[in-house]
């Protein structure tokens, strides 16, 4: 009995040790793809970015950015445009994305985001949300919920910093077999959140089509989509940022 006992306790490390070896592997595959990913996309944008750093002509050059969220926040759309803002000259950059979460999670917690803006000197807020709104919440019940959101945003965080800007990035297009069903209702979202925050506020993303890379699900992108996604939409931010700039008197 105790030899049997020994040789399944000694199995039972063996396979302890390869999963924990083999796990290890894999996060460290995925870091070196996502590196070469980043790399990749230095190289895609060079011609761009290339003088930035000697001529900041960039409107984020020494901007305090904070970026909130739901999972594209979190997920490679996050990392990407982190990486591109970075790249720009950006200052500092902070980001705090939850997946699952919509306007009605960020509403719950909107003091902290109001924290965050005073603890690291925001000088542009950027929120990528609406794209788990559109089966929660009725129509009217929803367009209720982003005027109060607003709201708070524009009295305590626009009016308090007068200097910051803001935009509000709309959810990207599904592909795949669910858009069908999801793409009417995520429209009604951007729709609705443009109306609410404004033209000069808000960003459109859903009218970009290209083929970017995907996950299974058809929502969220992979690292090397995500980049891609970026690329195409660093002018509308670069545009929403300056247009803000230009109505505050380029203070």
């Amino acid at each position: 009995m105790k030899i049997q006992y020994k040789l399944m306790v000694g199995m039972f490390l063996s396979i302890l040790a390869f999963v924990i070896f083999s796990t290890n592997q894999q996060k460290q595959v995925i870091e070196d793809v996502d590196n070469a990913q980043i790399v990749q996309y230095r190289q895609q944008t060079n011609s761009v970015l290339a003088d930035y750093s000697t001529n900041p002509t960039s409107v984020l050059h020494n901007k305090r950015i904070l970026l909130i969220g739901d999972s594209q926040v979190a997920g490679a759309p996050g990392r990407a445009l982190q990486n591109y803002l970075i790249t720009v000259g950006a200052s500092y950059f902070y980001r705090s994305g939850h997946s699952g979460w919509g306007v009605r999670q960020w509403y719950d917690i909107r003091s902290q985001i109001e924290l965050m803006v005073l603890q690291y000197h925001v000088d542009v807020l950027l929120i990528i949300l609406g794209g788990n709104d559109w089966s929660r919440v009725s129509s009217q019940d929803y367009i209720q919920l982003v005027n109060q959101f607003w709201s708070y945003i524009v009295l305590n965080l626009i009016a308090e910093n007068n200097d910051m800007r803001v935009c509000w990035i709309g959810p990207p297009r599904v592909v795949g077999p669910r858009a069908a069903i999801m793409q009417p209702k995520r429209d009604f979202v951007s729709e609705t959140i443009r109306q609410i925050v404004g033209q000069e506020h808000f960003i459109l993303s859903s009218d970009i089509t290209g083929n970017f890379g995907r996950t299974a699900d058809g929502v969220h992108f992979t690292y090397s989509g995500a980049n891609q996604w970026v690329y195409s939409m660093n002018s509308r931010i670069e545009t929403c940022v300056s247009n803000q700039q230009n109505m505050l008197g380029n203070r």
